[in-house]
């Protein structure tokens, strides 16, 4: 079934075809033998009563044989001085011009008078003869004339029969744009279609659009440039020979469009081709800029060749995708190239037909007009009808990016409606929260002011425990002191009667020091005094004045480091913990001897005070005691308080240990 609608749909295609081979050349439409002839004589091929002569002899003497199939034959290899002549017909024109071709080289003689030179010097390399005209004007009364043509023949062959035609100017121009307004049409209908391609490549930079581009502006300034029409406007002798380089450039975009289709341009025979094209197209550049003559001579034999090599390709491209689902090639696009593929396929092999075999062509042209200009005019034609299905392959892939973009946009106009629900869900939600921020920040400066409050209660507490901290620890060791000695004078007294002299003076610098004391704690409210000796220094001045003072003894052993550095805190704390523990062992141990030791023991400080006094028993620490613990957990260490074992192994006194982490 899928196969009869194929088929099916390729008979409307077929009727297009026929309609447009049968119909749109206009020559086919028009007589040449119309009112542009006004009564006039007709415009003349000069195609038979020739005489011709080879070599460099003078007409006189040169061996005249009739320009037979033999003699147009032997051009084909010949290089070398050709003479021709034949006697003008009898016609009359008011101005009459002869209109020579086919030759690069030549001079045209009425009546042994010069009357058109071209080239005869060979200054003029690049051009193509095949598709020059020269207009020579002549006299009117040309009835029994005898015209000579002299020319330099370079191993060309003669195609056509119209070497030398004979009419009146406007004639010939007429005929030209009648037989060549096709080319012409559809010349510009490529162009606009190559142009619509390089603005679809250049936007989507997609190779199957410069592929089309390049092939329609290539065939149809390629076709254009076979129209000899335009040399009556714009000086066109170079252009038609650079011209010829377009076809292989045509072929070879052709046949990068297609395999660009079917996504076939991966493959080693593909590539090959690419490779081949190239090559050819870089030497046929460089040998028609070195050698033009030998360019015109294998151009012919070059165009078949490469026009091989991409038929080939394509085929092969065809024969293996045509009919897969290879790729983003969709069924309608590969029905397209296929009927591209097959309509110029078949009017190519009927055109290589009628130019192989040219007589039974004339004698159907004799027959049936009408027949022969469908055949002549087959080329142009076909290749109108293959344009039509390159530019229908874009349009389907342009429809089809349409179709995807309005599936997009459609998806896109409900994604941007989900988004707009969104945002306006956002929008709630942003209102909610800006509320429920604002509720909280009203409740978070309530809760600042309050902490402000609080932790301005606290600095003061702290500053109140700091100078009670420094009362305790300093004036209430002074205080203990001077309590020993007031015992130990009262002992005195009762014994020998009297109070000793040194005893009173101890006693009054003891008060003394202890009112100093308070005074310097009192000044720790405006100000922190720098300590002025070293912590080792500063211990032991205090074991000293314990030792003056209190009538204890002490053995200190101080191991630290001249390079330890602990901090002015940390330093404080560890003066203060050995003043609580001497006080605190002298006031409530009865202690008299103390073993003191501080050094440094992997990566900690240890601090290790005992004495000889009644065992500690564990009881709730006092106000000193409590402070020390605080100090030493702030600076990330820990406070031991524990009876010391005496001689006999037996609790007795007190040991005190702290240990501070040094990092």
């Amino acid at each position: 079934m899928q196969l009869l609608r194929q088929r099916l749909s390729f008979l409307p295609w077929l009727l297009v075809c026929a309609v447009v081979i049968g119909t749109f050349l206009p020559m086919v439409l028009l007589s040449q033998s119309s009112r542009i002839d006004g009564g006039r004589e007709p415009f003349t091929v000069l195609s038979l009563h020739w005489e011709v002569a080879f070599g460099e002899s003078s007409p006189e003497k040169a061996e005249w044989v009739p320009f037979d199939e033999a003699a147009k034959a032997k051009l084909d290899n010949y290089e070398g001085t050709v003479l021709l002549q034949r006697p003008l017909p009898d016609l009359h024109w008011n101005n009459p011009y002869l209109y020579f071709s086919m030759m690069n080289r030549f001079e045209a003689f009425l009546d042994g008078e010069s009357i058109y030179r071209f080239n005869m010097d060979g200054k003029l390399r690049y051009m193509s003869p095949t598709r020059m005209i020269h207009a020579a004007s002549i006299p009117s009364d040309t009835p029994g004339r005898h015209l000579l043509i002299r020319a330099e023949w370079e191993k060309a062959g003669l195609l056509g029969h119209d070497l030398v035609m004979m009419g009146e100017l406007d004639q010939i121009l007429f005929i030209s744009i009648v037989s060549e307004l096709a080319f012409i049409v559809y010349s510009m209908l490529g162009t606009a279609a190559g142009v619509t391609g390089l603005v679809l490549f250049l936007r989507r930079r997609e190779r199957i659009y410069g592929w089309f581009s390049l092939f329609c502006l290539a065939s149809s300034w390629g076709l254009l440039l076979t129209c000899r029409t335009l040399q009556w406007f714009v000086p066109m002798s170079s252009a038609y020979h650079w011209g010829l380089l377009l076809t292989p450039l045509a072929i070879w975009a052709c046949m990068g469009f297609y395999t660009n289709a079917l996504n076939a341009g991966s493959f080693r025979y593909v590539k090959f081709a690419h490779y081949a094209m190239g090559f050819y197209s870089a030497a046929a550049i460089l040998i028609a800029a070195a050698a033009p003559s030998i360019f015109h001579q294998w151009v012919g034999m070059g165009e078949l060749f490469i026009a091989l090599v991409g038929f080939g390709t394509v085929t092969y491209a065809l024969a293996r995708h045509a009919y897969g689902s290879r790729g983003e090639t969709t069924r309608l696009e590969k029905r397209w190239l296929l009927r591209g593929y097959w309509t110029f396929t078949m009017g190519s092999i009927v055109s290589i037909i009628a130019f192989i075999f040219p007589l039974p062509l004339t004698r159907l042209m004799m027959e049936f007009p009408y027949l022969y200009r469908v055949v002549e005019g087959m080329l142009p034609n076909v290749f109108f009808l293959f344009l039509i299905c390159t530019v229908m392959v874009i349009v389907v892939r342009v429809r089809q990016v349409h179709l995807e973009s309005e599936c997009n946009a459609a998806e896109l106009l409900v994604k941007n409606r989900e988004l707009e629900q969104f945002h306006r869900n956002l929008e709630k939600l942003v209102d909610t929260r800006t509320s429920e921020l604002e509720r909280a920040n009203r409740t978070l400066a309530v809760t600042l002011r309050e902490k402000a409050e609080t932790l301005a209660e606290i600095s003061v507490l702290e500053e109140r425990n700091r100078i009670a901290y420094e009362m305790h620890d300093v004036v209430g060791h002074t205080l203990t002191a001077a309590i020993v000695q007031l015992e130990a004078t009262r002992k005195l007294t009762d014994r020998q009667g009297g109070v000793p002299q040194e005893k009173l003076d101890l006693l009054d610098e003891l008060v003394r020091k202890g009112l100093n004391d308070i005074r310097k704690t009192v000044r720790l409210m405006k100000s922190d005094e720098e300590q002025p000796l070293s912590l080792e220094a500063s211990l032991r001045e205090l074991i000293q004045y314990a030792e003056d003072t209190m009538e204890v003894k002490v053995e200190s052993d101080i191991s630290l480091p001249r390079e330890l550095s602990l901090g002015k805190v940390t330093e404080g704390v560890l003066c203060h913990a050995l003043q609580e523990g001497l006080t605190n062992g002298i006031r409530h141990g009865r202690s008299y001897r103390f073993r003191f030791r501080i050094a440094c023991e992997e990566n900690e400080l240890r601090f290790c005070l005992s004495n000889d006094g009644e065992p500690y028993e564990q009881s709730t620490p006092g106000f000193g005691l409590s402070s020390m613990m605080e100090r030493v957990e702030l600076l990330g260490g820990s406070v031991s308080v524990r009876a010391s074992a005496g001689a006999d192994r037996l609790p007795a006194g007190c040991e005190l240990v702290i240990t501070i982490p040094l990092s």
